[in-house]
């Protein structure tokens, strides 16, 4: 059996005053920055390796604990208080988050199996759902399923009554007039339309699309029955009409209670209008295959030669309901349903994600980018913790500038495709200016290390160095002593000459002024010394132009910390650490350092919005917070962005049922009764000049008109359902910044009364007032310029 190794409880010893002062000596290296971690599913990476290690001190001796405390709090007149706190609140988090996670004791198991009890309900509520082929795959069981059997049985009722009906029209004499019955289904539309619409403008949930769409459902049904009572087949679509009546308000009543719920946001009417013809598509194709396959449910089940004769004549050849038919017609129209339920969602969850994606491709390329840098930061701390600190610096030049060039290609392409927002505007230009100056830069170097042999070389060297600000005169004229000079360029020499005589003379004068008493001229009297020193050679030549860290090109940080020593200092300013605790705060605050030097990490909206989230949950180590952040992020961009998504609800018992259920009575019964009488009344109004066709084209044309007029009554049916209060989800027919510090911002109550912050305030960028493009819309973009990178490390 292995060995066990002791645990930190077992090494645990309360700290020292001294020992505890070595700990704050890191200040001047972490001072401005904040620990993060990669932001991938396996972001807490650091605090499980903690956990292996420093599981032991969450149940470490209360002593221990309060010794620690104790040293804390006498150490805090030694060094930089907030920097105190960091460093305690870090050692505190550490202790705290072995807790949190996950064990194989009796009681984790006996939640795990707990866990499988809520299947069921996960099914239903379509959670098995994290890839398509799941989430599809449930779409159509629970669709199937609700659809298959709510349908199939108003089907078969329809069947059922509309059998009856004729049943009794055949045994009456003579031709037979519409009932009362049929007449009370013809009359049920239009009342409840009337209704709805006198509720809407009371409760004033109406708007201009129901408005409309009720009208123009209204008068075409209206029109359509006038159209069936002018060419004399008032009576067949009275027969036929009473049985769809009862099969759409029996079909209402069980939706209601088992309603469909789904992900959809927006019910725009170019989606509502395509899913419009793929339903008249599959009426068409459904009503012949019913008619070829089933021709005897329904009405059909009545025999044509019957006539006018009575059914007491004939009356051992009574009809007999087909149930068999009726089963085959119930499910060709349940498959049509179902079709339906998936065609109109799915067509508009598209449109809705091409839309989000277009809207908010900027922060998607952001949040991208933030999730890449802070994974491939976390490696790469790794390998410099790992590197010789000779050999570091180069290393860190080396990351640093490729981060540019990635990001400003990242950011061309969105400028490219239109996607760029002022803040990232700025932020681009920005990255070209300073990619473009190292440039310079660098050329300026080559050039001098190599031999200046002609005038025009040395001229664009004085160029180059002038636009870079590390131009000396005296280096000028030694370039020039150098080569073989024309008349005209002699002439440039001795013209320089000059100049430096002037310049020296200038020099000496400004050396013996006096200081005004106006700040302005005190003020431009130092600059114009400091600009002859530079350009005379008595002050130190500036240094070429380098990329600073991408993390300061907008804010103008430059207190960083050395990440060649780093390490170094840490693991010699805690030596009452053991090995692993050591090795495990190291780790910690160096992955920090790299990545806030290193990430061009801006919030956007989406991101804050997550990290104030988590400020009001339990505390949370740096690594964990920055894991947490990522996974609500992916959470919210993957509910934004999910492909359709479809679950089947229970419609509670609770004081908001009645109105709801008024809703469905007043809205979605109406919308489907108008649109099956315009449909039904379309088709029977031609049946006079179908009758004189033959069985095969009365087969194709009779399903296709009833499509067609379906096609019509399919877009203002469903913009009723626009009918809403505002902030309720869509209905449609029978379905319902940058690195976070260590500690959060706490106010604190200074001693007079005033309220301090116990961090520091947030960084803003730098000279954003020079900027014409400058955001000063906090709300857009992903907040470069607006302010929002988040909080550093530490005062």
């Amino acid at each position: 059996m292995k060995e066990r190794s002791p645990t930190l409880a077992e090494n645990h010893r309360p700290l020292s005053k001294a020992q505890l002062s070595t700990v704050f000596r890191i200040s001047k290296n972490l001072r401005g920055k904040s620990l993060s971690q990669k932001l991938d599913p396996i972001g807490g990476h650091c605090a499980h390796s903690l956990g292996d290690e420093v599981d032991q001190l969450v149940s470490s001796s209360s002593t221990a604990r309060s010794g620690l405390r104790e040293n804390d709090s006498a150490c805090y007149s030694d060094i930089d208080p907030s920097l105190a706190k960091d460093i305690a609140y870090l050692k505190n988090l550490m202790r705290e988050s072995v807790a949190r996670h996950p064990d194989d004791s009796d009681t984790g198991r006996q939640q795990r199996r707990l866990h499988l009890l809520d299947c069921l309900g996960k099914f239903f509520k379509a959670e098995y759902s994290d890839t398509t082929t799941g989430r599809w795959m449930t779409n159509m069981a629970i669709v199937g399923l609700r659809d298959g059997i709510i349908v199939t049985m108003a089907t078969l009722m329809r069947d059922a009554i509309l059998f009856q009906i004729a049943l009794g029209d055949a045994s009456e004499e003579g031709g037979a007039s519409p009932g009362g019955v049929s007449i009370a289904a013809i009359a049920l539309g239009p009342a409840l339309n009337l209704l709805g619409g006198l509720a809407a403008a009371v409760t004033g949930t109406g708007n201009r699309a129901q408005f409309i769409s009720r009208t123009v459902l209204g008068v075409a049904s209206i029109a359509a029955i006038l159209a069936c009572y002018e060419t004399g087949t008032l009576n067949d679509f009275a027969t036929f009409f009473a049985g769809q009546a009862a099969l759409s308000m029996a079909r209402d009543a069980c939706n209601f209670f088992f309603p469909l719920r789904d992900n959809l946001r927006t019910m725009p009417a170019s989606g509502a209008g395509a899913a419009g013809g793929l339903y008249a598509m599959y009426l068409w194709l459904g009503e012949m295959a019913s008619n070829k396959l089933a021709p005897q449910a329904g009405l059909g089940a009545i025999p044509h030669e019957f006539g006018n004769e009575t059914l007491t004549a004939r009356a051992g050849e009574r009809p007999q309901f087909n149930m068999g038919d009726s089963l085959i017609d119930s499910s060709l129209f349940a498959l049509a349903e179902i079709m339906d339920d998936f065609t109109l969602p799915a067509i508009v969850k598209y449109m809705e994600n091409r839309s989000y994606r277009r809207t908010h491709a900027g922060d998607l390329s952001d949040e991208a980018a933030h999730r890449e840098y802070l994974h491939e930061l976390n490696e790469f701390a790794d390998e410099l913790l790992n590197t010789d600190p000779t050999e570091r610096r180069r290393l860190l030049e080396i990351q640093n500038g490729s981060i540019y060039l990635r990001e400003q290609l990242r950011l061309t392409v969105l400028e490219a495709n239109g996607d760029l927002n002022k803040d990232q505007r700025q932020y681009l230009s920005r990255l070209t200016d300073a990619l473009t100056l190292e440039g310079k830069a660098q050329r300026l170097q080559r050039m001098r290390e190599a031999p200046v042999d002609d005038f025009e070389t040395a001229s664009r060297m004085t160029a180059l160095e002038m636009e870079l600000g590390v131009y000396r005169c005296d280096v000028e004229l030694d370039r020039l002593k150098s080569i073989s000079l024309t008349p005209h360029q002699w002439a440039y020499k001795q013209d320089l000459e000059n100049r430096i005589e002037d310049f020296e003379e200038d020099y000496r004068r400004l050396q013996s002024s006096e200081v005004s008493d106006s700040e302005a001229a005190e003020k431009e009297l130092l600059e114009k010394r400091r600009g002859l020193e530079v350009m005379l050679g008595h002050a130190p030549l500036p240094p070429l132009y380098t990329l600073p860290p991408i993390s300061t090109l907008l804010t103008g940080e430059r207190n960083l910390p050395d990440l060649t020593t780093l390490d170094q200092q840490i693991r010699q300013s805690s030596p009452e650490l053991s090995p692993h605790e050591l090795d495990a705060l190291v780790r910690e605050t160096y992955v920090h350092a790299v990545q806030t030097t290193f990430t061009p990490f801006l919030a956007t909206p989406l991101e804050q919005a997550a990290l104030e989230s988590l400020d009001e949950g339990p505390a949370l180590l740096p690594s964990e917070r920055l894991a947490a952040m990522a996974t609500e992020v992916d959470k919210k961009r993957r509910d934004d962005t999910q492909g359709l998504k479809i679950s089947l609800g229970f419609q509670p018992s609770n004081a908001g049922m009645l109105r709801e259920f008024a809703a469905a009575s007043l809205i979605t019964t109406p919308a489907h009764l108008l649109a099956w009488t315009m449909a039904l009344a379309f088709r029977e109004s031609l049946k006079p000049i179908l009758e004189e066709q033959d069985e095969t084209v009365r087969m194709v044309l009779e399903p296709l008109i009833m499509g067609f007029g379906m096609f019509m009554a399919y877009l203002p049916m469903v913009l009723m359902h626009q009918e809403e209060e505002q902030g309720q989800p869509v209905r449609r027919p029978g379905a319902t910044g940058g690195i976070p510090p260590i500690r959060p911002v706490v106010e604190e109550v200074s001693a007079d009364g005033t309220s301090a912050s116990s961090n520091a305030v947030t960084v803003t960028v730098a000279d954003a007032s020079d900027d014409t493009e400058s955001s000063s819309d906090a709300g857009s973009g992903s907040g470069f310029g607006s302010g929002s990178r988040f909080e550093p490390f530490v005062n």
